[in-house]
């Protein structure tokens, strides 16, 4: 095994056992499940359709509906931009609260050795139902595998999200998760993590652990 990989498995480990470790003992368990359909128009755009609901309170309420329209540029091989429009529902309070979040997207990838590296930048701008609008930044940087393991090329990965208010510039979320992603079939892709999150609220970090199960069809 390349130590390239070995790195990478090093730190998914580090996602699957110290992350879970680090925070109090009533942390909630989530579920976060979401399909995607990928439609490639030719080599350089394509067209993202994504649905995702949110499970809380240890999976059985469902508190988060996600709808996402986007299309994507291959703008050189290292870059790649997008621009999206995201209508969601979540629940606040026991009222659902709906919220236009339409944003944009710029990632810049490198591959070293068996790695593939992506820093991904994203600007959104939230309308939000009975809340102030808001200006939000968001950075995540991904490490993933290149090669493919057994017939159905699974391929580990792990990354890491910060999410900064604008107006603000206020540090207030992070995410950490580690996972493998697959091929089931020629069409179809899987992809299941584990997932760490952490949100500052009235001066103190609520975290919780996520199961998260993505499917993805391209056309």
């Amino acid at each position: 095994m390349k130590p390239s990989y070995l790195f990478l498995l090093s730190l998914c480990s580090l996602v699957f056992w110290v992350a879970p470790a680090c925070g109090a003992e009533d942390d909630d368990w989530q579920l976060w499940s979401s399909g995607k359909l990928q439609v490639q128009l030719n080599q350089r755009w394509q067209i993202t359709l994504e649905q995702q609901l949110r499970f809380e309170q240890n999976m059985s309420d469902l508190f988060y509906r996600y709808s996402d329209l986007g299309i994507v540029w291959k703008t050189a091989s290292w870059l790649e931009t997008s621009l999206h429009f995201a209508p969601l529902c979540q629940k606040s309070g026991g009222d659902w609260k709906k919220e236009q979040r339409p944003f944009v997207d710029g990632s810049v990838k490198h591959t070293w050795s068996a790695l593939q590296f992506a820093d991904r930048h994203r600007l959104e701008m939230r309308f939000r139902e009975d809340a102030p609008d808001l200006w939000r930044y968001r950075n995540k940087l991904t490490m993933t595998g290149t090669s493919g393991w057994t017939r159905f090329r699974m391929q580990p990965y792990a990354w890491g999200e910060v999410f900064v208010h604008l107006q603000e510039t206020d540090f207030y979320r992070w995410r950490l998760s580690g996972g493998f992603k697959g091929q089931a079939y020629e069409k179809l892709s899987i992809d299941i993590s584990y997932l760490r999150q952490g949100t500052e609220k009235d001066q103190r970090w609520i975290r919780c652990h996520v199961l998260n199960v993505k499917l993805m069809f391209a056309l």
